[in-house]
């Protein structure tokens, strides 16, 4: 499989923080290769992970593979195009923190585009060495949704384009009646508002992540599942625990209430997950790391990440890639 990066600007869609400026986001794309290449795919490029500003203390991202190499050639599908999954990161997650489960739908014949939310989600550093910080200051969560929501619409927009190009490495090669959009954390939200209101979205994934703005209220219009961490908490307290439980209750019952207003939504509770094990860092951090990240439940590292990747194949296929190899 490949691995590239773009660099796309939105020149209809001025950016939300400075409106004199189109809106640009940092693209990572993995797609089925035409051949193996000479350059493994890095993690993630050096320049971007000195400048991340990590909430956590992180492995050593330098030292961890891929599967994937760079800017090789795309394969030609052998009929259609291949489907496009949109993958959105958390907050304080880099589009790479995905990869083992944007590899694995790769190889399953998918298009896996991840864009990083300038100014929003973590600091962007794009491939030119300008650095996108974060905003001191973030907007209220229903109108940070819908912004995101938008940059999943900015993409799609370049992704029409590179199809349609003739010069593009990409040309007829995307299937964008087969679109899913995948998110996790914030970016789950953000799928989930996405397809609120969107018909090309043709089945969607929160990991995660909470709802806001019209998905409450809504329901899903696409075919979606809602995957759940297990409510478990690293907190100590006794009351903080309490408060803990009940808002992860309301949650669930919120996630649950907008489900039910849907023809084709589930809610699957992830036993022995919590919030990262969505994420790489279940299998990058090793003990004693593992063992003390608040963030990661007792599902053993690669099972979890094993069963994720089962999931949402089992969720996806049906409904964008029948013929994709199964788990």
């Amino acid at each position: 499989m490949g691995r590239a990066e773009f660099d796309w600007r939105d020149d209809a869609r001025p950016d939300p923080l400075d409106s004199s400026v189109p809106r640009e986001l940092d693209v990572l794309v993995w797609y089925p290769a035409q051949h193996r290449g000479t350059t493994p795919a890095a993690y993630v490029r050096a320049s971007w992970l000195l400048d991340a500003n990590r909430p956590f203390p992180m492995p050593h991202l330098q030292r961890a593979k891929t599967h994937s190499w760079a800017d090789v050639p795309p394969a030609t599908p052998q009929s259609g195009g291949w489907p496009v999954a949109i993958l959105c990161s958390g907050f304080g997650a880099l589009p790479a923190d995905y990869s083992s489960l944007a590899e694995d739908l790769t190889s399953r014949g998918y298009v896996v585009v991840a864009p990083a939310n300038t100014h929003y989600g973590l600091t962007v550093v794009f491939p030119d060495g300008r650095i996108a910080n974060e905003v001191a200051e973030l907007p209220p969560l229903d109108e940070l949704v819908q912004i995101w929501a938008d940059d999943i619409r900015s993409v799609i927009k370049q992704l029409v384009q590179i199809n349609a190009d003739s010069r593009s490495a990409f040309y007829h090669k995307l299937s964008l009646r087969r679109l899913g959009v995948i998110g996790h954390s914030f970016g789950g939200a953000a799928a989930a508002q996405f397809c609120v209101a969107e018909a090309s979205c043709t089945a969607g994934i929160d990991m995660d992540g909470a709802i806001y703005a019209d998905a409450p209220k809504r329901g899903m219009r696409a075919p979606f599942l809602f995957l759940l961490s297990d409510g478990t908490t690293s907190f100590r307290n006794s009351k903080t625990r309490r408060q803990w439980a009940d808002t992860y209750r309301e949650y669930v019952a919120t996630v649950q209430a907008a489900c039910a207003m849907s023809a084709e939504c589930h809610v699957v509770i992830e036993q022995g997950f919590r919030h990262a094990n969505f994420t790489d860092s279940a299998a990058l951090f090793r003990p004693p790391l593992v063992w003390v990240h608040p963030s990661l439940g007792s599902v053993k590292r690669y099972d979890g990440l094993a069963t994720l990747r089962q999931t949402i194949v089992e969720f996806l296929s049906p409904r964008l890639n029948p013929t994709a190899a199964q788990p």
